[in-house]
Parts: structure tokens; C-alpha cells; sequence
């Protein structure tokens, strides 16, 4: 049984006429990232735009990230779905959790090709406890 979190997206507009997409969750729970999460972003429905938070397969190769500035950053690979609709996806594998108790900002920016990246920005816990 697959039932992935979704994190609905709002579209805004940056200082340079580009398109960017936030989303909020506020939850008492933490994404587990030792195992491996895969965000999957959708945003080709104008007003519908998602985010959807799962496991991510055991072989997977997890996408480039980072931190900087206190936001967690990680490339997006784009796809095409079977209508030939852009979706952006990565994958992640770190012995981290974010935890979404006090609210986890979600901020996809896909308008420039090529460098496509979601930041989140939350609290993030290391370790295993």
C-alpha cells in the first residue's frame, strides 16, 4: 500500500518575473531520511500544484544536496509523465529527519532549465535516536 504526503504549492512570483512554488506543512511528524525520501513535485495543473513526499526505492541513487544557509537544497531531475507533462523529481539518502512540529517550508524553484532545486526549510535532526 502506497499513500504518499501531499503538500499542496502556491505559485508566486521572484524579483525577476520567474515562477517559484511554496508550500507549508505543520504536522507533529518527521521525515525519516535514513531510508531514503523521494519528492515528487507537480506543477504542470495551473492551481492544483502538489508536492508528494515518499519512500524512496532501496536501489535508488540519491540526487546532489546541501546546506546552506540553513535550508536543505537538492537538485531536481526532470521527467515527463505519460502526457508528456513536465514533473521534477529527486531522491534523498541522509542519516537526517525533518521534523515538521513546528512547520517545514517547502520552496521549489524550477523556472530556470538546468537548475532546478527545492529548499526546505525546517528542523532538521542528525542521528538515529
Amino acid at each position: 500500500m502506497k499513500h504518499n504526503l501531499t503538500v499542496q504549492l502556491e505559485a508566486k512570483e521572484d524579483d525577476f518575473g520567474g515562477v517559484f512554488y511554496i508550500g507549508k506543512l505543520l504536522a507533529p511528524i518527521e521525515i525519516n531520511c535514513t531510508l531514503g525520501v523521494a519528492f515528487f513535485i507537480f506543477v504542470s495543473d495551473q492551481g492544483d500544484e502538489e508536492l508528494q513526499i515518499a519512500p524512496m526505492q532501496v536501489n535508488a541513487v540519491s540526487n546532489r544536496h546541501h546546506f546552506k544557509n540553513g535550508r536543505l537544497k537538492i537538485d531536481l531531475e526532470t521527467r515527463l509523465d505519460k502526457d508528456k507533462e513536465k514533473y521534477y523529481l529527486c531522491k534523498m539518502r541522509d542519516n537526517m529527519r525533518i521534523s515538521c512540529n513546528a512547520g517545514a517550508t517547502f520552496m521549489v524553484f524550477v523556472s530556470r532549465e538546468g537548475v532546478e532545486q527545492i529548499q526546505i526549510d525546517a528542523q532538521f535532526i542528525t542521528g538515529t535516536h
